[in-house]
């Protein structure tokens, strides 16, 4: 590990026309510090008939996390579904085979130990003279749509059910000195290896990946945002992101001071439309 001290936000921008439309993609990323790369990773790809836009958060490692071609676990989980989100499939479909090849390659021991990934995927579709929407979503990672009134969070909502939110809780009040990586794997085996207690599982984890998917029909959206929660963004965040990301940095070194990992890494993509 490095220091703790984060990068600052790479951004790159682009124009990407599909059909008789386009997308302005802006894409702001930057590195906790704590690793030798970040563990979230992007993806825009045009593909025939659509552009798909992803944002990807590797769960942080654990000692027994295999790390492979010098990549810690979830800095490579999340390079594998960014690299399979480039075939042209949907991407339920994409990240089905992303979960395969995980669990083939590293899904033996504890399930915290696996390299394993969330995911939000995005693809822009053409339809006649129009774009819909088509979204999917794997563990936390987030999606956010400006539907001309304001803006809502698609796919949202707790990671896990109520009871084993209850249960995560109950054991960490038990457990208040546990380390947060090297200290949980055991309460993971205990209380959350049913796949059933996630609303939506991570990409590597189990044998059966659950998504969380959302549609939305031409015309009733023009933008649409995708990313790692260390963004930590809100209904009310995601309009002014310039601004929010500006100031992450400093609003974590105050409300997450002494942290085992006060910043996090952060990954945000967005694709307004267009004219081509």
């Amino acid at each position: 590990m490095t220091t703790a001290r984060p990068d600052p936000f790479t951004t790159w921008r682009a124009h990407v026309p599909f059909g008789d439309a386009a997308l302005d993609v802006d894409v702001w990323s930057s590195a906790s510090g704590r690793g030798v790369t970040s563990q979230d990773a992007w993806l825009v790809a045009p593909m025939p008939g659509r552009v798909r836009l992803a944002a990807l958060d590797g769960i942080t490692p654990t000692a027994a996390t295999p790390s492979v071609g010098g990549l810690d676990g979830a800095a490579w989980a999340a390079r594998v579904a960014a690299a399979t989100l480039e075939a042209p499939v949907p991407a339920h479909e994409a990240l089905a085979r992303a979960n395969a090849f995980l669990l083939e390659h590293h899904g033996v021991g504890l399930l915290r130990d696996r390299p394993h990934t969330m995911a939000a995927v995005a693809d822009v579709v053409t339809v006649g003279g129009g774009a819909s929407l088509e979204v999917t979503v794997a563990g936390d990672c987030q999606v956010f749509v400006d539907d001309g009134d304001g803006w809502l969070e698609l796919c949202g909502g707790p990671l896990l059910t109520d009871e084993a939110r209850r249960r995560w809780r109950v054991w960490h009040d038990a457990n208040p000195g546990a380390h947060p990586v090297e200290g949980v794997a055991g309460a993971y085996e205990r209380l959350l290896a049913d796949p059933a207690v996630w609303r939506t599982t991570p990409v590597g984890l189990f044998d059966d990946l659950a998504l969380a998917r959302a549609h939305r029909d031409p015309g009733s959206w023009r933008q649409v945002v995708v990313a790692s929660d260390g963004a930590r963004l809100t209904d009310a965040s995601v309009g002014r992101l310039s601004e929010w990301l500006a100031g992450l940095r400093r609003n974590e070194a105050v409300e997450h001071a002494g942290a085992f990992k006060p910043h996090d890494d952060v990954v945000v993509v967005s694709g307004r439309l267009a004219p081509g």
